[in-house]
This record gives C-alpha cells, structure tokens and sequence, in this order.
C-alpha cells in the first residue's frame, strides 16, 4: 500500500477520489474509493477491478452506504458550523487584542491561526459538497439497479413477471399465507393447440396471442394477484387470500373472456382456449411442491379434453 504523499493533502485526495467514482458512476464501496485514492497519490491509473466487484450488489447495499453517507454528512456540517464559530470568535479577539497594542509577533500568530481556521472551513464546505455529489450519484447508481432488477424479472415479450420473479412471488406469498392464516391457491394456464397457431399463423402471431392472454389476464386479476409467464405457453397464476373454488372461478372467468374477446392479429380472429389445473397450499407444501400439483392438475384437464379447470383434491 503507498503511503500518503506529504505534497497532497488527504482531504483533497479523498474529495478527488469521491469526484472519480462520481464521474464514473461507480459505487462508493470501500474497494473503489481505496483503489481510486491510491491512484491519485501515486499517479497511476486504478488497477484491474476485481471481478467480484462487478456482480450485482446485494439487496440493501446501496441503502447502507446511503445511510454512511448520510452520517458523514451530518457530521461534515456539525464540523463546520464549529470550526465556522470559532473562526468567529478568534476573529473578534483579534480585534479586541490589536486594538489593545500586542507585540508584533503574538498579532501574526493570532492571524496564522485564524488563517487555518478559515482554510479548515473551506475544506470541510468542499467536503460537504463532494458528499453530497456522492449521495446524488448513489441515488442514480440505485434507481439505475432497481431499474436491472425490474427488467430481470420481466418477461420482455408481454412484459408479465417471468419465472425468475415466480420464485420470489411464491416465496413471499406462501409465507405470508402462513403467517397469517390466509389461503392461497395458484392456476397453471398453458394454451390449447398452441404449435397450430404458430404453424398456422407464423410465430409472430403466437407471440400476439400471448400478449393478449396477459392483457386479458390483466383486465380480470385484482392488484395483489400475478400473472407469469412460466416458459413458453404457459403461465402460472398467483391468487393470494383465494381458496381452491375462488382459484378455479377466477381461472374459469378468464376463459369465457378469452373467449368473448379472441385475439385479431393482421385481420385474422384466433380463437383461443386454454386448460388450467388449480392447487391450493396445503401445510408443509413448497414452491415446487405446489407448482407440481398444479401442473399434475393443468395435464389432467388436457387429457380430460383441454379447455377446461381442474383442481387438485
């Protein structure tokens, strides 16, 4: 590690560094404000970031550092209204003490001192103002990761959640349900015929099929329900505070709208149908436990004839 440069002070190196990693909206992690540092003391540019460093920042990270920076920042400013008061009254001394004919000397050192006092604000105001350059970049750095976290979990064809978001749903509904004592069931759609639609119409066709399933879903589902889009034609609804009939009356009702309201792409109305199979969480079930029961339950219903719900006893 090389050690302060004597020629540079360590607030201007520090403010320096915060200005870089600011300019190159780069986290304020204590890995890149040391690298960063260390280069402007020893001239040299950073060295090879870590790979590490370039994964995604864990859930919360962002937060804490804002909440340092905050702390830093009250603490900056509390600094400088003390030194910024004190200044004041070695200024009103000085006054008082000139007018009473001190030596020479005593006068330049009184006048040194306050100097310093003046030059300590101005750096911990610079300061002050570097951090809050740093917070503002911080506020960009996480809406720029929540932004990356909404298109991960997105699917960008119907733009419903995707079976990545699906885990994290479940998770949070299921425990929830426990918790509170509340039922939950989930409907797993998958479209009847979906290959003829594709081989009849082409796969952009297919893919305005799916986008109006979602809509229509949408048109039904209560703000706390969510519509996934699980993989290929097939999608998974989750119904918080819903027992196995409510899950089958909601999956039912999506049919008969579907139904009214077939999907038009390029003058061409393509009726559409779709077979559902309804689990409801039982005590000890799991995401995939769950999951499987329904899907036992959608392959019964396509066996059964397709275009119908089934429920898991």
């Amino acid at each position: 590690m090389i050690p302060p440069s004597p020629a540079l002070h360590p607030a201007d190196v520090a403010r320096a560094a915060l200005r870089r990693l600011g300019e190159l909206k780069l986290p304020p992690t204590p890995e890149f404000y040391a690298q960063h540092y260390y280069a402007i003391l020893g001239g040299l540019p950073p060295a090879p970031p870590d790979p590490a460093l370039d994964a995604p920042l864990p859930v919360g990270y962002v937060e804490r550092v804002d909440v340092i920076l905050d702390q830093a920042a009250s603490v900056t400013r509390r600094l400088q209204d003390s030194v910024a008061s004190s200044g004041t009254e070695v200024a009103a001394s000085l006054e008082h003490l000139v007018a009473d004919a001190l030596p020479a000397n005593v006068v330049e050192l009184l006048q040194s001192m306050l100097a310093t006092s003046n030059a300590m604000q101005q750096t911990l105001r610079a300061s002050h103002a570097e951090l809050g350059d740093a917070r503002r970049s911080l506020a960009e750095i996480q809406t720029e990761l929540s932004n990356n976290r909404k298109l991960l979990a997105t699917d960008p064809l119907t733009g419903s959640d995707n079976r990545r978001a699906l885990t994290e749903i479940l998770e949070r509904e299921i425990a929830r349900a426990l918790r509170d004592g509340h039922p939950l069931s989930i409907a797993m759609v998958d479209i009847d015929h979906f290959k003829k639609v594709n081989d009849t119409h082409g796969h952009a066709a297919g893919d305005a099929v799916l986008v109006h399933l979602t809509q229509v879903a949408r048109s039904i589902l209560r703000g706390n329900d969510a519509f996934v889009r699980y993989g290929g034609e097939e999608f998974v609804l989750v119904l918080s505070e819903t027992a196995s009939a409510g899950a089958r009356y909601v999956a039912t009702r999506l049919q008969q709208v579907l139904a009214r309201q077939p999907c038009v792409y390029r003058e061409h109305t393509i009726p559409t149908t779709f077979s559902a199979g309804v689990a409801s969480l039982r005590s000890g079930d799991t995401e995939e436990s769950l999951l499987r029961r329904a899907d036992e339950a959608m392959y019964e219903a396509k066996r059964g004839g397709r275009n119908r719900v089934v429920a898991t006893s």
